[in-house]
């Protein structure tokens, strides 16, 4: 099975005065960032989960790794994350959160970063559609490359809230 980003074939061919050359090159996924939130709809005031997952598609080893994620105005970071990459610093600054990998990752090695946002109950936020984005930046030897992913979700409409008591009163006897 051929890498990526590997030539699989070289042909060169004549006939007569005619020649030419042809190669085939094996293509990588370019995207090696996805995103996922733990719901699409999520109440005013309820904390919303989220996983940037990161993997090394390429045939070469990946160094200088770092993630940014830009949290949309109706959302805000809780503070907490966790990685199944050792090492990992976090760091916050204002709507944006950046998270430095440490060392390299080689090709076909993974990593999740989970996190938490609180969402808003500010009313122009409620019934609307939300955009996250996270954006990975890394060199792959030769540049410095990024990759940005995005996922919705929307903040539901809370119906009015009716409390409704009963009283039993009992008669005199």
């Amino acid at each position: 099975m051929a890498s990526c980003n590997t030539t699989l074939n070289n042909v060169f061919w004549s006939a007569g005065s005619y020649s030419g050359y042809a190669q085939k090159l094996v293509s990588c996924p370019s995207n090696l960032v996805t995103k996922t939130t733990s719901k699409s709809t999520y109440l005013p005031g309820e904390t919303a989960g989220f996983s940037i997952n990161v993997t090394n598609t390429l045939s070469t080893t990946i160094s200088n790794i770092s993630l940014k994620d830009i949290w949309p105005s109706c959302a805000s970071f809780t503070g907490t994350f966790t990685s199944t990459l050792a090492g990992v610093q976090g760091s916050q600054n204002g709507n944006i959160s950046t998270w430095t990998i440490p060392g390299s990752l080689a090709a076909g090695q993974s990593f999740t970063i989970s996190f938490y946002g609180s969402v808003s109950t500010n009313s122009a936020c409620i019934g609307q559609f939300q955009t996250n984005t996270a954006t990975l930046s890394y060199y792959d030897g030769s540049s410095t490359k990024e990759n940005t992913t995005t996922v919705n979700f929307s903040i539901a409409q809370v119906s009015d809230v009716v409390d409704i008591k009963k009283i039993i009163i009992s008669p005199k006897s």
